[in-house]
Order: C-alpha cells, then structure tokens, then sequence
C-alpha cells in the first residue's frame, strides 16, 4: 500500500509509545488514590482476618458500625504517622458507629510486627492479610492508605495518606458514611478553602447531637442522653438539643427533669412544636 497513510504508520506508532509512556507517568504522579479507586462501589466477601497478637481474628467489616480499614506496612515511618492519626481518629469519634481494623501483608511475622504492636496508646487491632487476599480485591497498591466500607460490606470511600491532615480528612469520610454530617461537611473537611468555616466548637456539637438523634431512634435512651449532654457541654445554645434531652428524659420516666428542658427550648425557639408538645405531655404526668 502507497500514499499518506502508509509513510504515517511510524508516527503513529510512536506516538503510541510515547501514550503509553505518558499513562504510566501519570498512574507513578497519581498513586494510590486512583489505583485504589477502581475498586469503589464493589461489595466485599465478608472473612475474618487472624490478630496479629495470635488473639482470635477481627471482622473485615460489620453490620452495626461503619468500618475504616487502614493498610500499612511495619517498621515504616509513613504508616507509623498514619496510624498514630487513626487512633487520634478514633478517640475523637468516641461512641459514633464506626470502627477500625488495621491490616499488614501475611508475609510477615508477629516478631517483625514488635515495635508496631507496642506503640504506647495503641487500640486498633491489627490484623493479618493471608496471601494478601483482602489488598487484592480491594486493589491496594500503595501503603498507608485508608479504605472506608459500610455496613453492607460496600467499598464507599478511600482516604490516601497525606501527611497533612490524614486523620482528620478520613475521620469526615467516615462521617459522613455514618450518616453524621451531610455532603457540605464533608466537603468543608475535606477542602477548607471552599467558603466560610464553621465554628468548630459548633460543628463538633452539631456531630454529637446528630450522633444521639441516632441512639434515641434505635431506642438507646441511656446513650442518647449522655451524648446530646456532650454536644450542650461543647455548645449550648440550640433549640433542637434541648428538646431532644427533653425527648429522651422523658423517655426515661424524668419529666420533672424534661420540663427543664422543654422550657430551655422554647427560650430559645418560642415556636417549637416538639418542645410545645413535649411540655404539655410531661405536664399531665
């Protein structure tokens, strides 16, 4: 064959390479994030990972709590600092339903997994990955990262190590899988240049109140009451945390208690109808 396209033939396959060339580049600059995103969305096959410890085995994930699922690698000084900040994560996140496992390579052995086992503070478990079957379907490359997977056993979200702001960025992404602040919080944790920022002592009580909103739904009075009291301790002024102590006081069989706050509700909202209502039944008590 003869003619433009035939002398084009090695240009063009040049320019093949040279793509080729340039997507590896690419994939090297990008690290895990997008390798590990691929696998977003997939539901994972439910298996028991052993301890480390030798002390029976750890769920990958479960059906009553949030999971975040950190990867890292022993005696490294980046997945040191990242699971520093997931116990840092954690103790924030105090009784949210969320929960952590950590998970190595099963190439290696307890004895090489010493010094990450006795780090002072450490309460995540640590758990072993046989034939690194879990990083597989998860499709993890690069380590530390940080996977968070629902309830369902669905892969919903990645948090990539940063050596900024690690712990707090997947502490919003589990958040927000939790259901504990909407898509504008998360987006605010996640890029706090995107507008006005709230008040974090604010945003911290808006967290525990959504947090016992969610123990009072599923009937847990005793913890609901404790955390609303957090989120009035951290800020106090809020019409709809006073009327959801009231709420739960009263579920408790303490309306004397629950007036109280009903009261503080509408000094706050005088037009509240739950605090209304909440007054006039305990009132009849």
């Amino acid at each position: 064959m003869t003619g433009p396209l035939h002398r084009s033939a090695p240009g063009s396959r040049l320019l093949g390479v040279v793509a080729a060339a340039l997507a590896l580049v690419a994939a090297l600059v990008t690290g895990p994030a997008v390798a590990a995103r691929s696998a977003l969305g997939a539901t994972l096959e439910p298996r028991d990972l052993p301890r480390v410890e030798g002390k029976g085995k750890v769920p990958l994930f479960a059906a009553d709590a949030v999971s975040g699922v950190l990867f890292i690698t022993p005696d490294h000084a980046q997945s040191e600092m990242a699971l520093d900040a997931v116990e840092r994560c954690k103790a924030e996140l105090g009784e949210a339903p969320v929960r952590f496992v950590t998970v190595v390579s099963g190439r290696y052995t307890p004895a090489q997994l010493q010094a990450t086992l006795a780090r002072a503070g450490r309460t995540i478990p640590i758990a072993f990955d046989a034939g690194d079957a879990t990083a597989a379907e998860m499709r993890v490359q690069v380590r530390p990262t940080a996977a968070v997977v629902d309830r369902a056993g669905k892969l919903v979200d990645w948090q990539p190590y940063d050596s900024v702001g690690f712990g707090d960025k997947l502490c919003a992404r589990l958040r927000f899988a939790a259901g504990l602040i909407d898509k504008a919080g998360l987006d605010e944790a996640l890029d706090p240049k995107r507008g006005p920022r709230t008040d974090p002592q604010v945003a911290k009580a808006a967290r525990f109140l959504k947090l016992a909103e969610r123990f009072f739904e599923r009937g847990d009075h005793e913890k609901a009451e404790k955390t609303v009291r957090q989120s009035l301790a951290t800020h106090e002024p809020v019409a709809a945390a006073h009327v959801l102590l009231g709420k739960t006081l009263q579920a408790l069989k303490r309306c004397p208690e629950a007036l109280v706050a009903f009261d503080r509700a509408l000094e706050l909202a005088p037009e509240d109808p739950d605090a209304a209502s909440g007054k006039a039944a305990c009132g009849k008590n």
